[in-house]
């Protein structure tokens, strides 16, 4: 069973009602001859106006006149229950319950009842609650809803003996009473007591199945049984059964918000982001403001990358929930290590601490925070290190190139102007040219820059050996013809005289 949202209450008070009665133009609480109604009627008029701008509402003047309506009337039971919801919106648990108290002791009604114990619960006074609703059905014992109460605040105690005595007594008078097998089964999953637990869960399940067979009806399991089930194997560790269950119970209602919760859930243990925005979706179907399905859904789009949304969503979040501190943190973790916003992130943490400063966690995240700024900013100073020597060996490479494109047009000049060479031919150098400018040409025309310095020595080199025999080549491609001694034409030249020695 699970807490019902209650709302405040709006009167409506006939004109008839109004008239004669003193105007409230003043403060709440201010002024001559104050009623009581008409100080209510502001409080309901501040709830209802709605800040254009910020969207909030002014809770504070409504409860300053609620506050006045039940001073001057103190069993006015509509206004002590306004001021009890009131208080907390801004929440302030301890005056919620005083005030709520009040509303049920001046009418003791159910609508009251529930409110009373719901807030008294919510600020860990459950040994209170149990005493307001024992006295209840103590004075309504045909009120099945209040022993159901009783029964689960037990098991919310941890009582499990108090909660099998409750259930024991609901029983006496039905023994076939399918809500409290169902409260039983929970009572005993609290008390990791599990294999009990399935037994009640398939109890319960049973006894529906065979109410419908006796009123004629076409069997019909039920969607919450399906899904304790579900929960009880999860905890067994049974997995592939608990997912069966689930199933089952969506494939019942496909909006039933708590399988599809379960769902999502597993679904974003394993990874499957997509299956899991599913899930919170048709939970959020049912109950929009179901704040587990909205960080479910939050976490999925971050794990689909759809980082602004998920930014979006969780600034929604925190709108309704300014203090949950699951949205704080991982709205703070989406900006910092997805977004890389730290200061957006430091800013939420901050805002986080303000409201709950005995949180000792906050520090630790922001201490992770500042970690994660100095890792960030040793990145980015590396990348721009990596970035700026990458740039200036691309630059130097650009200019091997340029060196390339150079050395490769001389030696192509120099190579075709000593083509006819006998020495630069027979020696081999001009087919060692050719074979060079054809690499050298390869390279530059690919723009292999990183190629490019290590072909320019071998370009240089044969530059070098074309350059040797320049001189050579400069007489008309071959070596100078010796010198014929002096004498008459056609007389026979004789071989000079060795010295004697």
């Amino acid at each position: 069973m699970f807490r019902i949202q209650h709302m405040p209450l709006s009167i409506l008070l006939s004109a008839a009602f109004l008239l004669g009665c003193p105007k409230s133009g003043n403060a709440p609480g201010e002024g001559d001859n104050l009623d009581p109604n008409l100080e209510f009627v502001q409080g309901i008029k501040a709830l209802e106006k709605v800040d254009r701008k910020t969207g909030l509402v002014d809770y504070s003047t409504a409860m300053a006149y609620f506050r006045s309506a039940v001073n001057l009337k103190p069993d006015f039971a509509n206004a002590a229950y306004n001021a009890g919801w009131t208080s907390e919106q801004l929440g302030n648990m301890d005056e919620a319950v005083s005030y709520y108290k009040k509303a049920y002791e001046a009418k003791p009604t159910k609508e009251f009842l529930n409110a009373y114990v719901a807030v008294q619960k919510d600020a860990g006074k459950f040994e209170e609650a149990l005493a307001v609703l024992n006295d209840f059905v103590a004075k309504n014992p045909s009120d099945m809803d209040a022993q159901y109460s009783v029964v689960e605040t037990h098991t919310q105690m941890g009582n499990l003996e108090g909660a099998l005595n409750a259930a024991s007594e609901i029983l006496l008078s039905n023994s076939t009473d399918i809500t409290v097998y169902q409260l039983l089964s929970r009572t005993f999953y609290q008390n990791d007591q599990f294999d009990m637990s399935l037994l009640c869960a398939e109890k319960a399940n049973e006894m529906l199945l065979s109410v419908a067979k006796e009123k004629g009806q076409p069997a019909k399991k039920d969607a919450g049984i399906l899904n304790n089930m579900g929960v009880t194997y999860l905890a067994m560790e049974d997995e592939p059964s608990a997912i069966a269950y689930f199933q089952e119970a969506i494939t019942l209602d496909p909006n039933h918000v708590e399988s599809n919760l379960n769902l999502g859930f597993i679904a974003l243990n394993s990874g499957n982001y997509g299956f899991a925005l599913k899930n919170f979706d048709a939970a959020l179907v049912t109950n929009a403001n179901n704040m587990s399905a909205k960080l479910g859904k939050a976490v999925a789009l971050r794990g689909v990358e759809d980082f602004d949304a998920a930014g979006k969503l969780y600034a929604q979040i925190l709108e309704s929930a300014s203090g949950d501190r699951i949205a704080y943190f991982n709205a703070a973790t989406l900006e910092a290590k997805y977004q890389k916003d730290y200061k957006k992130a430091q800013q939420l943490l901050e805002a986080y601490k303000a409201q709950n400063p005995n949180d000792t966690e906050v520090n630790e995240r922001l201490a992770e925070l500042s970690t994660l700024q100095a890792e960030e900013a040793a990145r980015k100073k590396a990348e721009a290190e990596r970035i700026k020597a990458e740039e200036e060996r691309k630059k130097r490479q650009l200019e091997k190139m340029n060196e390339l494109r150079t050395a490769v047009a001389s030696l192509q000049t120099s190579k075709d102007a000593m083509a006819n060479c006998a020495e630069a031919v027979d020696s081999g150098v001009i087919e060692m040219a050719d074979m060079v400018l054809e690499q050298g040409l390869m390279v530059i025309e690919a723009e292999e820059i990183e190629m490019a310095g290590d072909v320019i020595p071998f370009v240089s080199d044969t530059q070098a050996s074309l350059d040797d025999l320049k001189e050579v080549c400069a007489g008309g491609g071959s070596a100078p013809a010796p010198s014929e001694p002096a004498g008459s034409e056609g007389s026979e030249a004789t071989p000079e005289e060795a010295p004697a020695e």
